[in-house]
C-alpha cells in the first residue's frame, strides 16, 4: 500500500484527471476570458516593485513565484493553459487567418504574456508560447507559407535584439555555440588534435632534453584550455532564465 509523498501525489493526480475529464469541453469558452485576465494580473503582480518578500522572493534571479501558506505558485504555468483557452476562443470567433495581416493580432496578443514572463526573467517558459501559437494558427487554417515567412523574418531580425539581451542571456547563446562547435570538432578533428598534442609534447621534451618531462605539456590531447561551463548541460547556471 503506497504511503507518504507517493500517496499524496497519486491522490492529487487522480483528482487532476477528474477535474480535466468530467467538465464539458465547452466550459473552456466561458472560463477563457477570466482565466486570461487572472493570469495576466498575476504576472503583473510579480513585477510590482515593493511587494513584500514573504509573497514574492526572487529564485535564481527570477521573480517567478508567489508564496502561499500551503504552496508556492508559479503564475507562468497556469498562464500557459489560460493562453491556449483564450487564443482558441479568439481564433474560433474569427475567420481563418489566411492572410499575412491576419497573423498580426494573434501575435500581438501573444506578446503580452511572453513579455511579462521574459522580464522576470524566464526566457525558457516565455519561448514555449510561440510554438503553441503556431500550432493553433495551423489548426485555424493559417497558410504555411505565411508562417514560414514569419519565421524567416524573425530569424533575420534576431541580430537586432542582441544589444538588448542581458549579459547572462548572451552567455547562454555563446555557451550553446561553444557546445555545438565542440561537438563538431570532436566528430571531425579528434584524431588531428591528438596527433598535434603528442607532437607538441615531443617538441617540449626535445627542448628540455631527452627523458625530461615537459612542464607545460597539454593534458587534453592538444585541445588547449577552454572556458569552463557550469551545469550538467554546459550552460551557465547563474541567472539562467529558469529554463
Amino acid at each position: 500500500m503506497p504511503s507518504g509523498p507517493f500517496l499524496n501525489l497519486t491522490i492529487l493526480s487522480w483528482l487532476g484527471f477528474v477535474v480535466v475529464a468530467l467538465p464539458h469541453y465547452k466550459l473552456g469558452m466561458y472560463i477563457a476570458w477570466p482565466a486570461a485576465i487572472l493570469s495576466v494580473g498575476l504576472l503583473v503582480f510579480l513585477l510590482i516593485p515593493g511587494v513584500p518578500t514573504f509573497l514574492v522572493e526572487p529564485v535564481n534571479g527570477a521573480r517567478a513565484w508567489i508564496k502561499f501558506p500551503l504552496l508556492n505558485l508559479q503564475p507562468s504555468e497556469p498562464a500557459k493553459i489560460a493562453y491556449v483557452l483564450f487564443m482558441a476562443l479568439y481564433l474560433r470567433r474569427r475567420d481563418p487567418p489566411e492572410t499575412l495581416l491576419a497573423l498580426i493580432p494573434p501575435g500581438l496578443l501573444t506578446l503580452i504574456p511572453v513579455g511579462l514572463i521574459t522580464v522576470q526573467p524566464d526566457l525558457g517558459t516565455a519561448s514555449l508560447f510561440v510554438p503553441s501559437l503556431f500550432g493553433m494558427l495551423v489548426t485555424a487554417g493559417a497558410r504555411l507559407r505565411y508562417l514560414a515567412l514569419v519565421v524567416v523574418m524573425a530569424a533575420l531580425a534576431a541580430p537586432i535584439a542582441w544589444p538588448f539581451l542581458l549579459p547572462h542571456q548572451k552567455a547562454r547563446f555563446e555557451a550553446l555555440v561553444q557546445q555545438v562547435q565542440g561537438d563538431r570538432s570532436r566528430e571531425h578533428g579528434a584524431t588531428d588534435r591528438g596527433a598535434a598534442g603528442h607532437e607538441s609534447a615531443a617538441t617540449q621534451r626535445r627542448e628540455h632534453g631527452h627523458g625530461s618531462e615537459p612542464t607545460d605539456a597539454p593534458r587534453d590531447g592538444g585541445r588547449g584550455v577552454r572556458p569552463r561551463l557550469h551545469g550538467a548541460s554546459g550552460i551557465p547556471t547563474r541567472y539562467r532564465d529558469r529554463s
